[in-house]
């Protein structure tokens, strides 16, 4: 296993995709998939503005996985960033999260805006 640093990091999330974010509701911790991009150095998805997500921000710091994995290789690498997650509600910055192109692929109304600021960012890929 070797150890990523943050410039390694950041360029394996830098194209976007699925990833993790991992929040506390009241029955522990949860990680739900959902689809991001990177806003400059910040993580930007997609969420309803009824879920238990946009409640849990206003009490804690987030954390945020993406990972790839190769069975036929046996090799991957995963990539965890923790910080604050904060609703957009900047008109500028809700422009920029509108322009970045993320589109979540679960179905229904999904208009509220996360970004995460990251603090610490780690990661690993394992190779055989």
């Amino acid at each position: 296993i070797d150890v990523l640093d943050r410039d390694a990091c950041c360029a394996l999330i830098a194209p976007g995709g699925v990833g993790r974010i991992v929040f506390t509701e009241v029955r522990g911790p949860v990680a739900l998939p959902v689809n991001y991009r990177m806003l400059g150095d910040n993580i930007v998805f997609r969420t309803a503005a009824t879920s238990a997500l946009l409640r849990a921000l206003q009490h804690e710091q987030v954390s945020f996985e993406v990972d790839f994995l190769d069975d036929a290789l046996a090799e991957g690498w995963s990539v965890l960033v923790s910080g604050s997650g904060d609703l957009i509600v900047d008109p500028v910055q809700l422009q920029r999260a509108l322009k970045s192109g993320v589109t979540p692929w679960a179905s229904g109304k999904k208009d509220d805006f996360i970004c995460i600021k990251p603090s610490v960012i780690t990661g690993r890929r394992i190779r055989r």
